[in-house]
């Protein structure tokens, strides 16, 4: 590995524990379905690092307490997901839905040290809704769906990294408050529709 000579992690550990619930209904004769959930969960992560001895040709990593701040305590957070939507039946051959989303994802370089001094990289998050009908003709051998989507996650990571002379500006301009060695993230945004056309010639 190229990182030999500084510093190697020897594990890391982690611990997801979570708690969730959620309702559903069935509302004027099975034509209105909701559904309400939601989840809590904790992610614990520690790191141990160490450094190789030097030695030829040996591999032997050896203990370092504190190369990071996170390690060796728990790297800590907490999220919750929610999730809320509805389906209604207008009529036997059509029917509209609407779903709402709240998420994250975990293990995604949590606990880096962004370009914004003592700040750390969480858990990327975001959160979406669409909206969509559905068509059934002919005795459902066609389906017809058409699908509206908006999603947004607030922190996604940003790759690649800015070249050497941005970095070298932006130090100059900012040495007090500019981490060159950190990394950054940025508001991502997707909306569009989607239509799918099903037909089934035989059952």
């Amino acid at each position: 590995s190229n990182s030999v000579g500084t510093s190697n992690i020897i594990d890391r550990r982690f611990y997801i524990p979570s708690v969730g619930f959620g309702v559903s209904g069935t509302y004027f004769k099975g034509r209105l379905h909701t559904l309400l959930g939601f989840r809590r969960d904790h992610f614990n992560m520690r790191t141990t690092v160490g450094n190789v001895r030097p030695i030829a040709n040996t591999w032997i990593n050896e203990l370092v307490p504190s190369v990071f701040t996170v390690n060796p305590t728990f790297l800590q957070y907490v999220a919750d997901g929610t999730n809320f939507g509805g389906v209604f039946r207008v009529t036997n051959n059509f029917a509209v839905a609407y779903n709402r989303a709240k998420s994250f994802r975990i293990s995604a370089g949590d606990g880096f040290e962004i370009y914004t001094p003592g700040l750390r990289q969480g858990i990327p998050t975001g959160d979406g809704q669409d909206l969509s009908a559905r068509f059934n003709l002919f005795d459902n051998k066609v389906e017809f769906n058409a699908t509206y989507y908006d999603n947004y996650q607030p922190n996604a990571r940003l790759s690649p990294f800015p070249n050497v002379q941005i970095l070298d500006e932006i130090s100059a301009i900012f040495p007090a408050t500019f981490n060159r060695n950190g990394r950054d993230f940025q508001k991502v945004s997707t909306a569009g529709v989607e239509v799918e056309v099903v037909a089934n010639l035989t059952r």
